[in-house]
Formats: structure tokens, C-alpha cells, sequence
């Protein structure tokens, strides 16, 4: 699998959106917060990292030996829990088996109703905007006043930029 395919193969699992959660670097899927699979883009390598279970984080790793390693970037405690590999060299049946893998152990440990709003949230589409789309200004409106309640009116947004 290329990246493309890879971003998209993640992008169609329900509820998964991309984030850079700690920068430029590496690019995150999540699904309900959590951190599903991880792309080092800037990387010489081509590394993945996958969450799985310890058990099958050790078939990989048995499977593909010096190819599936520990989650590298990750702290000791957690590496058994993460695989990272360059993932041209792994078979893309397999590769897109892992992802989904890792989509199941998080989205396993959801709420009923966290795993039921995976559905709504696949039906939210992104679309450019000049600023003056009414849905768009309408939103801006509903985002001011729920702010204004909670810091109590009007304020400097400068101090957030």
C-alpha cells in the first residue's frame, strides 16, 4: 500500500479522522480520541504504527522479524501495545488486517453510545467556504454565544492566536 491508500483505508473505517496531535509529525487516525494509527510522513522510512494487544503485537513481530518491532516512539510501558514498521514491506492484506485490528481494540472499549455516534459521525462533510455560507456564519454565532457563556461575554480572541 502507498500512503494515499493507506490515509484513505483509514479514513473510510466509521468515525476515524486524521489529526497531528503532536505536531507535523507524525500524522494520527483516532477514533473516539484515541490514537488508532500513527504515519511518520517527514521519515526516510516508510514507518507505520499500529496499536494492537500484546499477544498479537508478538505473531507480527514473529511474522515479520526485524520488519514488526516494538512501538518505537512510544514510552516501555506501552511499546507491547504498539507495532511500528515500514509498511512497504509488509503485504497489504496483512497491513490493512492490522489497521483494522487496531480500529476494534479501541473502538471495542467504547460506550454504546459513543459507538453509535461513529455513525453520525461519518456523515459530517467538510466543504471550503468564503466566510459567507449562512450554515457557516450560523455556526460562528451558536460557537460565540456558547463561549460567551462560559467566559462570561465578550473578550480578546488575540490572546488565543
Amino acid at each position: 500500500m502507498n500512503l494515499k491508500e493507506i490515509k484513505d483505508f483509514c479514513c473510510g473505517l466509521p468515525g476515524v479522522y486524521e489529526t497531528h496531535p503532536f505536531g507535523p509529525d507524525p500524522l494520527c487516525y483516532k477514533v473516539g480520541g484515541k490514537i488508532i494509527v500513527q504515519i511518520n510522513e517527514q521519515s526516510e522510512v516508510k514507518r507505520i504504527t499500529c496499536k494492537t494487544t500484546p499477544e498479537k503485537a508478538e505473531e507480527y513481530r514473529m511474522m515479520f522479524p526485524g520488519v514488526v518491532v516494538r512501538g518505537y516512539h512510544c514510552p516501555p510501558v506501552q511499546q507491547p501495545h504498539w507495532n511500528s514498521m515500514d509498511y512497504t514491506k509488509i503485504p497489504d492484506p496483512v497491513l490493512m488486517q492490522m489497521m483494522e485490528e487496531a480500529y476494534e481494540i479501541v473502538t471495542e472499549k467504547l460506550t454504546r453510545k459513543e459507538k453509535v455516534n461513529l455513525d453520525e459521525v461519518c456523515k459530517v462533510t467538510f466543504c471550503k467556504t468564503d466566510g459567507q455560507d449562512e450554515r457557516f456564519v450560523n455556526l460562528c454565532e451558536e460557537l460565540d454565544e456558547a463561549l460567551a457563556r462560559i467566559v462570561g461575554g465578550k473578550f480578546d480572541r488575540t490572546q488565543f492566536q
